[in-house]
């Protein structure tokens, strides 16, 4: 039996080989991906290589000129079919599947691994209630490496605004430290996956408080409210366990107030004023003052 090599059976100069080669690219070779954010990469498709050596040829002595197509996918079949005409015994015309076929079997290379869907970033606000001036933390989890940006909104708005960007840590942790100044909602959004979904804080008004004498157990409680005015503001006092109204006061558009009231007894007691929780805040309340009536 005489082997043909792949060398000699080629088409236009490019011998099997190279046409496998180019098959094997088409069907896929090696590739690589960008990362999305929350999500998992595939390793290199595997690639496949082999050679093709037609059998069942006569023993002969002869010079053949001879043309063949092959073609690779993972697995795959390669088939030559040769025809040539020499001047000892002629090589026969083979039709595919006959005796005399060729074939050969690609052998996978590396590690084919699914990539699942992006599991999506995720986000937690804590704590769920500040009050206006201290932070909140706004925490999750991406893929390491990824560029997270934080979309929010302050109320009285309602439309998100990316407010700042962060890049995820080698554990896939990300944090923003923010200073809302009213109730807000946030979410986080990275490149090639879902948004996360959506976290709150409420934030709670600033409420001042201070008492001035006016007369005979008659007194003033003053102070202010923010971020917005135009507020109800009630003054307790601390009874024990209980509390004791003192009186409500509307606040003005710029957030004073003030409330005055006469006691019927005397002592020292233990006086606070808080605001009223609106769509845009928490209800906020101020130190406690101790005052002494006379």
């Amino acid at each position: 039996m005489v082997r043909r090599s792949a060398a000699v059976i080629g088409v236009a100069g490019v011998g099997v080989a190279g046409v496998l080669a180019g098959a094997v690219l088409a069907a896929g070779g090696s590739a690589s991906a960008a990362t999305p954010c929350g999500g998992t990469t595939a390793s290199p498709a595997p690639s496949a290589s082999g050679t093709v050596e037609p059998t069942g040829f006569p023993t002969a002595t002869a010079t053949a000129t001879a043309t063949a197509s092959a073609t690779a996918t993972a697995t795959s079949t390669a088939t030559a079919s040769p025809s040539a005409s020499s001047s000892g015994l002629p090589l026969p015309v083979l039709p595919i599947g006959g005796q005399g076929q060729g074939t050969t079997t690609a052998t996978p290379t590396g590690t084919a691994t699914a990539s699942p869907t992006p599991s999506g970033l995720t986000l937690a606000i804590t704590p769920a209630v500040v009050t206006k001036g201290k932070p909140a933390t706004a925490s999750g989890k991406a893929t390491a490496g990824c560029t997270v940006d934080l979309w929010a909104y302050t109320r009285p708005g309602t439309t998100y605004q990316r407010v700042k960007s962060v890049t995820a840590a080698s554990n896939g942790a990300f944090s923003f430290t923010i200073y809302p100044a009213g109730n807000t909602r946030a979410f986080v959004r990275g490149a090639g996956t879902k948004d996360s979904p959506t976290d709150s804080v409420d934030v709670r008004e600033v409420v001042s408080i201070k008492a001035s004498k006016l007369g005979t157990r008659s007194y003033r409680f003053a102070g202010g409210i923010g971020p917005a005015g135009l507020q109800t503001i009630t003054v307790y006092r601390v009874a024990g366990s209980s509390l004791v109204k003192v009186g409500s006061v509307a606040s003005d558009s710029t957030g004073a107030w003030q409330l005055d009231h006469t006691f019927g007894g005397t002592g020292t007691f233990t006086f606070y004023a808080v605001g009223t929780k609106t769509e845009n805040n928490a209800a906020g309340t101020s130190p406690r003052i101790s005052v002494t009536i006379s």
